[in-house]
């Protein structure tokens, strides 16, 4: 039963993150135009850091384990 309201919870919570977005449809065009790079820039960093970390475990697993995972996490670093 715990596990239940524990899942209803994350998904009302989901949900209620995915309504933000008809948020921003309320604002005014000048105001939206100001931000719409930024939150562009956000979600394209967002896609390519989470396509990259899925590939980081098996990169890591088929070189020279931990070094091959600093190095990587070093470059993401520096990077930002």
């Amino acid at each position: 039963m715990n596990a239940l309201i524990y899942i209803l919870l994350s998904t009302f919570i989901i949900s209620l993150c995915s309504l933000l977005g008809v948020l921003f449809l309320s604002l005014k065009e000048k105001r939206l135009e100001k931000i719409l790079l930024s939150l562009i820039s956000l979600s394209a960093g967002a896609l390519i850091e989470g396509a990259f970390l899925h590939l980081i475990p098996e990169s890591v697993e088929k070189n020279s384990g931990l070094s091959m995972f600093t190095i990587i996490l070093l470059g993401f670093t520096m990077f930002f």
